[in-house]
Protein backbone atom coordinates (compact mmCIF):
# COMPACT_ATOMS: atom_id res chain seq x y z
CA UNK A 1 0.00 0.00 0.00
CA UNK A 2 1.89 3.06 -0.69
CA UNK A 3 0.49 6.41 1.44
CA UNK A 4 -0.37 9.47 0.12
CA UNK A 5 -1.36 12.88 0.80
CA UNK A 6 -0.27 12.62 4.38
CA UNK A 7 -0.35 16.37 5.10
CA UNK A 8 -2.00 18.52 7.59
CA UNK A 9 -3.10 22.00 6.48
CA UNK A 10 0.24 21.86 4.10
CA UNK A 11 2.55 21.01 6.80
CA UNK A 12 4.09 17.53 7.16
CA UNK A 13 3.04 15.37 10.39
CA UNK A 14 4.79 14.66 13.23
CA UNK A 15 6.60 10.75 13.13
CA UNK A 16 4.27 10.10 15.61
CA UNK A 17 1.20 11.42 13.78
CA UNK A 18 2.01 9.99 10.32
CA UNK A 19 2.47 6.41 12.21
CA UNK A 20 -0.85 6.89 13.31
CA UNK A 21 -2.66 8.00 10.67
CA UNK A 22 -1.06 5.31 7.85
CA UNK A 23 -2.54 2.57 10.71
CA UNK A 24 -5.83 3.35 9.57
CA UNK A 25 -5.41 2.12 6.24
CA UNK A 26 -4.73 -0.95 7.68
CA UNK A 27 -7.54 -1.48 9.65
CA UNK A 28 -10.01 -0.37 7.55
CA UNK A 29 -12.98 -3.40 8.39
CA UNK A 30 -14.11 -5.08 5.21
CA UNK A 31 -17.30 -3.95 5.48
CA UNK A 32 -15.74 -0.33 4.88
CA UNK A 33 -13.52 -1.41 2.51
CA UNK A 34 -16.02 -3.13 0.12
CA UNK A 35 -19.43 -0.76 1.22
CA UNK A 36 -21.18 -4.18 2.57
CA UNK A 37 -22.60 -2.10 5.79
CA UNK A 38 -26.27 -1.24 5.81
CA UNK A 39 -27.78 1.88 6.28
CA UNK A 40 -29.02 0.83 9.22
CA UNK A 41 -25.80 0.86 10.59
CA UNK A 42 -25.45 4.68 10.33
CA UNK A 43 -27.07 6.64 12.89
CA UNK A 44 -28.51 9.97 11.14
CA UNK A 45 -28.96 13.16 13.13
CA UNK A 46 -30.98 16.27 11.77
CA UNK A 47 -29.07 19.71 11.95
CA UNK A 48 -25.87 18.76 12.94
CA UNK A 49 -22.29 18.40 10.99
CA UNK A 50 -21.36 14.92 9.77
CA UNK A 51 -18.25 12.95 9.79
CA UNK A 52 -16.71 11.55 6.00
CA UNK A 53 -14.22 9.13 5.74
CA UNK A 54 -12.44 8.62 2.29
CA UNK A 55 -10.00 6.39 1.60
CA UNK A 56 -8.10 4.43 -1.19
CA UNK A 57 -6.40 1.50 -0.68
CA UNK A 58 -4.13 -0.63 -3.99
CA UNK A 59 -6.20 1.69 -6.17
CA UNK A 60 -9.82 0.93 -4.57
CA UNK A 61 -11.70 3.60 -3.02
CA UNK A 62 -14.33 3.82 -0.44
CA UNK A 63 -16.12 6.50 1.90
CA UNK A 64 -18.69 6.44 4.15
CA UNK A 65 -20.58 9.71 5.67
CA UNK A 66 -22.34 9.61 8.99
CA UNK A 67 -23.39 11.43 12.18
CA UNK A 68 -23.06 8.05 14.31
CA UNK A 69 -22.27 4.03 13.84
CA UNK A 70 -24.80 1.98 15.84
CA UNK A 71 -22.70 0.05 18.46
CA UNK A 72 -24.69 -2.92 18.46
CA UNK A 73 -25.51 -3.22 14.54
CA UNK A 74 -21.94 -2.87 13.50
CA UNK A 75 -19.04 -2.90 16.10
CA UNK A 76 -16.50 -3.28 13.96
CA UNK A 77 -17.34 -0.41 11.93
CA UNK A 78 -18.26 1.80 15.26
CA UNK A 79 -14.39 0.80 16.67
CA UNK A 80 -13.06 1.93 13.36
CA UNK A 81 -14.95 5.24 13.47
CA UNK A 82 -14.06 6.24 16.97
CA UNK A 83 -10.21 5.50 16.35
CA UNK A 84 -10.73 7.51 12.89
CA UNK A 85 -11.46 10.06 15.67
CA UNK A 86 -9.16 9.99 17.67
CA UNK A 87 -6.22 9.88 15.17
CA UNK A 88 -7.99 13.09 13.90
CA UNK A 89 -7.55 14.27 17.30
CA UNK A 90 -4.12 13.58 17.70
CA UNK A 91 -3.26 15.29 13.95
CA UNK A 92 -4.50 18.75 15.38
Amino acid sequence: TELKNTLFLDVPLGTEQFLAAAELLHTVPDNLRDSTYKSTDLLNIVEDYDNYIYGQINGKSFEIIYDGIDSVANLSLFAYCKTVSEVLELIH
